[in-house]
């Protein structure tokens, strides 16, 4: 489904464990105080396959988990986010945001922007089985702590970053 982001008001969790959400119009999905319960979880169920493709000029604003692909040791889910305007920001100050946490997860950060706003970063390809990609040809992202290739979790993760375009702030320290 295609969600307009002209009519969004409310909306605490993303969950897609099949098929494809796009975001477009120029709304903004974002919040004045931090809820508990605001979670981007995509392709994180054994056997799901998840997109979600941020094609609006409008925000969006995640607080807690962030889990592109699996949810945990070999998960075997898989989830992409595809970025190409508008401006992502990712406030979870209690972990990361996991590119193929057990399963397949990618980014392709081809427009727009990706803000880091706390002390999160991001995983490629974290615990066991994971398998994640980053890649940026366009945009800019903002990062207020580290970029991990190849995560720390489990036995053999793989993580590919492909950077040939755009802006990468990384944290410095």
């Amino acid at each position: 489904p295609t969600m307009d982001m002209q009519t969004i008001q409310t909306f605490l969790a993303t969950t897609v464990t099949e098929g494809a959400l796009t975001y477009s119009g120029a709304g903004s999905y974002t919040f004045t105080t931090a809820p508990t319960t605001n979670n981007l979880l995509l392709g994180t169920t054994t056997g799901s396959r998840a997109v979600l493709n941020m094609n609006s000029s409008g925000t969006i604003q995640y607080y807690t988990t962030v889990n592109v692909g699996g949810a945990g040791p070999s998960a075997n889910g898989a989830g992409a986010i595809n970025q190409t305007s508008g401006t992502v920001n990712l406030m979870n100050s209690a972990g990361y945001m996991k590119l193929g946490n057990g399963g397949y997860g990618s980014y392709t950060m081809a427009g727009g922007t990706l803000n880091f706003t706390s002390t999160s970063g991001i995983r490629v390809g974290d615990n066991t089985d994971g398998l994640g990609v980053f890649n940026q040809t366009g945009g800019t992202v903002n990062l207020n702590r580290i970029f991990v290739v190849g995560g720390n979790s489990g036995t053999g993760p793989i993580g590919v970053a492909t950077l040939t375009g755009g802006i990468l702030n990384g944290a410095t320290g």
